[in-house]
């Protein structure tokens, strides 16, 4: 039963990869790991016995590696995207013709989400993205 524990725990972490459970196969994984090691410390086959310190290290570095993966998931979730339509929305550019935008490096169409013009050598801020044209607005200096 202890054997067949610690099998369902490294199942529940192979699926924990797969299914989005927020963490909750990872926690039955642990425990399903701890209580079969639990049940191989004092077995009478000596060689399914299992070291209690043994036992416990893993448990801690397993819970350990899976706090810090959850955090830097987390983490990454929270960031701003940096590419993409969803990247230009929020930032500054530089006016450099009626229609043209200058961002990141690259001269882009852009119209103002008013209608009004844009003026040269001013500062907009890109609300949105329409296919190939930046909607901006003026900039709030």
């Amino acid at each position: 039963a202890g054997l067949a524990l610690i099998i369902l725990g490294i199942i529940l972490f192979i699926e924990e990869v797969k299914i989005v459970s927020h963490g909750f196969l990872t926690v039955g994984g642990i425990i399903s790991f701890f209580f079969g090691g639990l049940m191989l410390v004092d077995t009478v086959d000596p060689e399914l016995r299992v070291s209690l310190s043994v036992l416990i290290t893993m448990v801690v570095m397993v819970t350990v590696l899976a706090v810090v993966v959850g955090w830097l998931v987390i983490r990454a979730q929270r960031n701003r995207p940096f590419v993409g339509k969803e990247g230009l929305v929020g930032k500054t550019a530089e006016v450099r013709h009626p229609d043209l935008v200058y961002i990141d490096g690259a001269l882009w169409k852009a119209r103002s989400h008013t209608g009004e013009a844009l003026d040269i050598g001013g500062n907009v801020e890109v609300v949105s993205v329409d296919k190939l044209t930046l909607v901006v607005k003026k900039a709030n200096a």
